[in-house]
């Protein structure tokens, strides 16, 4: 694993909503779904578990990203959200100078950031940042990346990411559900 000077963006594709076909209203007012919830629950609890502290959560104002990304800055302590319109499923053309926009604004105290965004621009930024073929993520699903060494934040760009894991929500709830049957 990668040593704590590493700064590190934890991509979190936002938990489980209910079917675009079964909600009537606008798709930005979309909530998470029951399932969406407690996969939420149990993804807080493995950021704990492996010490993923995020110290600033970055999210798309819609309302499936705005849930998981205000449960998750509770869970750590974390008081403010930066809401980015622009993420909100942006254009693919614009989807790369839109993120790195955001992340050379971190602070460069900050070494975990966490992110809250749609398919498909979170899986594409994945591969950007790391310049490798990663998997598409699934929803509540995390992709952790770390910058290469010596690097800050405004230093981000194509290729200067280390793609360390990817852990999709169905391998988080065969754990929980191993752990009820002890």
């Amino acid at each position: 694993m990668f040593s704590s000077s590493y700064k590190k963006i934890i991509f979190i594709r936002h938990a489980k909503a209910v079917s675009s076909h079964a909600w009537q209203g606008d798709d930005f007012d979309r909530p998470l779904s029951s399932s969406g919830e407690e996969s939420l629950r149990i993804l807080g609890q493995y950021l704990q578990i492996t010490g993923m502290r995020p110290q600033k959560v970055i999210s798309s104002p819609a309302l499936r990203t705005r849930q998981t990304a205000e449960f998750l800055a509770q869970k750590f302590g974390i008081e403010a959200i930066d809401f980015i319109d622009e993420l909100y499923l942006p254009e693919k053309k614009e989807a790369q100078k839109i993120y790195k926009k955001v992340l050379h604004a971190v602070p460069d105290e900050t070494d975990i950031v966490l992110i809250v965004a749609h398919n498909p621009e979170i899986s594409q930024m994945v591969e950007y940042f790391s310049d490798e073929r990663t998997p598409e993520m699934k929803t509540g699903s995390i992709s952790l990346l770390a910058l290469s060494e010596g690097l800050d934040w405004k230093d981000l760009k194509k290729g200067t990411t280390d793609f360390v894991h990817y852990v999709a929500p169905r391998y988080l709830h065969c754990d929980a559900e191993r752990e009820k049957q002890k």
